[in-house]
């Protein structure tokens, strides 16, 4: 599973820039959650809004939904089919059929729709207020906070075991092609061969999420990471003033780059 996990992970930040993907996405997330990574997962706290930090925030919500898919390039082709068209190995296709065929290992297909970007409006406001929590010595710089959220419909997740790999949809519906954005359209797998993992999700889902937290800026530029190792040098540029080490802010990070994972 950590490996689906890896692969899924990786493809989805390609595609949904500075967000997280939520694996599985049967798992609920809320705006506002806080908690910790430990070995790629998010584990949640809270949430900032209930007790003991009980802080508000206001909360921005997408009213323009979108489709979104994604799949890996050139390794993955797709073949609709109404009924009575010849589908895998010549057999004639009885309900209307979407095929996904990889022709690579850890390729991955995904397909969601109704897709919103749901945020926290006012972040600002709410770092400060975790600042202040972090300097009474009541906020772990470890946590992070779930300050947006993706959501979607009718989630489709399907990721090859072999680089001979297909998979069928079908829909229990009179129409002509399936629609993989039609909300209303019931699909399930059918023929499955060498697939590693695979997800219809049922209704509204968490996909993905963007996170915020304590950090001191300069830890968080890659570029530093190799150069910056060791207090007498931290002292130096202090003392020439060109850097603040105690420079605390709360702000975004990047996945990929939790250099606070446990």
């Amino acid at each position: 599973m950590t490996q689906v996990d890896r692969i899924y992970k990786r493809a989805f930040r390609r595609h949904f820039t500075n967000h997280q993907g939520n694996f599985p996405p049967s798992q609920l997330l809320k705006l506002g959650d806080f908690g910790i990574f430990k070995n790629g997962y998010f584990i949640r706290q809270g949430n900032i809004g209930d007790a003991p930090y009980k802080i508000k925030f206001k909360i921005l919500k997408d009213d323009s939904p979108t489709n979104e898919e994604f799949q890996s390039q050139g390794q993955v082709s797709t073949k609709n089919m109404a009924k009575g068209d010849i589908g895998l190995n010549g057999v004639p296709v009885v309900k209307p059929t979407f095929e996904i065929k990889f022709n690579s290992e850890k390729a991955v297909f995904f397909s969601s729709a109704n897709v919103l970007y749901n945020q926290i409006d006012n972040v600002q406001e709410v770092g400060k207020q975790i600042l202040d929590h972090y300097n009474a010595g009541n906020w772990e710089k470890r946590f992070v906070v779930i300050t947006r959220i993706i959501e979607g419909e009718n989630v489709i997740i399907v990721i090859s075991g072999d680089s001979d790999c297909t998979t069928s949809l079908v829909a229990d519906a009179n129409i002509p092609k399936i629609d993989l954005f039609d909300a209303s359209i019931k699909l399930d797998f059918s023929i499955s061969e060498k697939v590693s993992y695979k997800i219809i999700s049922k209704g509204l889902c968490q996909i993905g999420f963007g996170i915020s937290r304590v950090y001191n800026p300069l830890f968080n530029k890659p570029t530093y990471k190799s150069t910056i190792q060791n207090e007498s040098l931290f002292t130096a540029l202090d003392e020439n003033k060109l850097i603040d080490i105690n420079n605390i802010t709360f702000g975004d990070v990047m996945p990929g780059n939790y250099d606070f994972e446990e």
